[in-house]
């Protein structure tokens, strides 16, 4: 069982894998601003996302402060979280019949959550940071619960 620090890493770890993950379908047409940021011919946007992100993933998986969880994702993409939720936000994500395949309200939901824990954990509130996991286990990204893809962290595992 975990306490309540490290259930709120679990989740932020698990968190990033997932933002990290949906930006990988950033394309110009989307947003030109972050995706001239990032570096879209390398691998990463071309169809390895869910590949490298399972690599970046294990890399942090044990790591506690959320800097050094996010700067490998952040060196790999070019992106940060705050691109991230401005990609979300602002861009184009919408499929013509109206629906989303990546992008769209639930993950600008799921990335204002995933920065509010993030302060949580940098002020060490583990009190409101539990409040957070307990709101973000209800959420959900255009593949269903957001906590249904955590294990999609295990399908690469070397």
């Amino acid at each position: 069982m975990m306490n309540e620090q490290e259930e709120a890493l679990f989740f932020f770890r698990k968190l990033i894998f997932v933002l990290y993950l949906e930006i990988g379908a950033l394309q110009p047409e989307i947003h030109a601003e972050i995706a001239a940021k990032a570096d879209i011919r390398h691998g990463y946007f071309q169809g390895e996302k869910q590949k490298q992100a399972s690599e970046l993933y294990h890399i942090t998986e044990q790591e506690v402060d959320p800097t050094k969880i996010v700067a490998p994702y952040i060196e790999r993409t070019g992106l940060t979280l705050e691109d991230i939720q401005r990609a979300f936000n602002e861009g184009k994500w919408q499929e013509r019949y109206g629906g989303y395949h990546f992008g769209g309200p639930k993950l600008i939901k799921l990335t204002e959550a995933t920065l509010a824990l993030r302060e949580y954990i940098v002020q060490q509130n583990w009190e409101e940071a539990a409040m957070q996991v307990y709101a973000i286990k209800r959420m959900k990204t255009n593949q269903g619960f957001v906590i249904n893809q955590f294990e999609w962290t295990e399908r690469r595992r070397s």
